[in-house]
């Protein structure tokens, strides 16, 4: 009998679309979580199916993430926050595969590393940034995999090293340049390992 209810309900939730809250709560009574799931689906010794939004927090009551869920997948931008406030990240997902650009921030707010994914894997330039904004590294990748030249940069902008990448691995020099832009060292790989 109880699985028919719970049948029926289930159903019920489909049809109409309702969601119920949980709220869990940490031993000091501050709000731990709180997640929308599909009516019916939640029950004690089961986790149920996600939909809607679902906030975490910190002990000290302040929110860690946040996300929605549409047939208990992520779907939309999930924002994460460091432990005073500060967005730390915004990522996109689509079906619950990351999906769109993903931004890490540093503290004071400015940019740390942007990168784009398609169907859950890095797709095109990643550029990660010193606090000032000035650029540190930039890489392109293929289909989750480092793919052609990364640059890395000093404080002072200036190139510090380049290394060729293909299918995920060190192929071929790794240049290390001086203040002036001159070839100080390089060292050849193959296949992600050095070769003298």
């Amino acid at each position: 009998m109880k699985r028919i209810l719970m049948l029926f309900l289930l159903l019920l939730s489909l049809v109409t679309g309702e969601t119920e809250l949980v709220v869990n709560h940490y031993d000091n009574g501050i709000v731990k979580s709180r997640v929308e799931y599909r009516t019916g689906t939640h029950t004690g010794d089961k986790q149920g199916i996600k939909e809607g939004l679902e906030q975490v927090f910190f002990r000290s009551g302040k929110l860690s993430h946040e996300v929605r869920y549409t047939d208990n997948k992520r779907e939309g931008a999930f924002r994460q926050y460091d432990r005073e406030g500060n967005l730390r990240e915004v990522m996109h997902y689509k079906n619950g595969l990351l999906d769109g650009p993903d931004t890490v921030y540093h503290p004071d707010g400015a940019i740390r590393s942007e990168v784009n994914y398609v169907a859950g894997k890095r797709e095109g330039v990643q550029k990660v940034y010193y606090e000032d904004g000035r650029l540190a590294r930039e890489v392109r990748f293929i289909h989750d995999k480092k793919e052609g030249v990364e640059k890395n940069y000093g404080r002072d902008g200036k190139i510090v090293n380049t290394i060729e990448f293909h299918d995920g691995m060190k192929e071929g020099l790794l240049k290390w340049f001086d203040e002036n832009g001159k070839i100080i060292k390089t060292t050849h790989y193959k296949k992600d390992k050095p070769v003298k």
